[in-house]
């Protein structure tokens, strides 16, 4: 009989052990999954507050979302005067590698060559109101900074003449002005802004 209760022991010890192991395993794949999550949505944010990085995984928000979040604006002030001068090809391209694009610009390429149909700002605006009802008044004021200074970076690249003119065009003023409008038009994402 004791050999029984000792082998019974041993499957029930073997069993709880393997149970509670696999929960702690699967809490370490949690925790690691959402540590890099939060790496890439900072190398495609700039974002390096831990707060909002977190705030950012725990309501769900993937990279390639905020990827396209951030480089939307960038693409649309590029368009803004009907093309795309080479420096602000450049400043897309740099806006896009700081975003994580890396070498792989296939998509940006084609956004470059052929300009968006207005659904895409569409969508954009649609994402960045729902974006404002869940995420903190932090986290917006943070994602907005970015969006507004990278898309500035783009329009300011074709250069005024020798520093004399305004390196801004009207259209490219028009399009920064009406991102910086998405973001205050719902009364929530203006309450979080102010």
């Amino acid at each position: 009989m004791p050999n029984s209760i000792s082998k019974l022991s041993r499957v029930l010890e073997a069993l709880f052990f393997y149970s509670e192991n696999l929960v702690l395993k699967n809490e370490l794949e949690r925790l690691q999954h959402e540590k890099e999550t939060a790496d890439a949505l900072s190398r495609v944010s700039g974002i390096e507050n831990a707060e909002i990085l977190k705030e950012l995984v725990d309501r769900g928000i993937r990279p390639e979302t905020l990827t396209a979040f951030c480089l939307v604006p960038i693409i649309e002030v590029a368009w803004a005067s009907g093309s795309i001068s080479p420096e602000e090809r450049k400043a897309v391209l740099d806006g896009a590698a700081k975003h994580g694009f890396g070498a792989d610009h296939a998509i940006l390429n084609e956004w470059l060559k052929k300009k968006p149909e207005p659904s895409l700002l569409d969508a954009w605006e649609k994402y960045m109101a729902g974006l404002c009802e869940v995420v903190s008044k932090a986290t917006m004021k943070e994602l907005r900074k970015d969006v507004l200074d990278h898309a500035r970076i783009v329009a300011e690249a074709s250069g005024g003449f020798l520093g004399l003119v305004d390196s801004v065009s009207p259209a490219e003023k028009a399009v920064l002005s009406k991102i910086e409008t998405f973001f205050k038009k719902t009364s929530l994402c203006e309450q979080k802004l102010s």
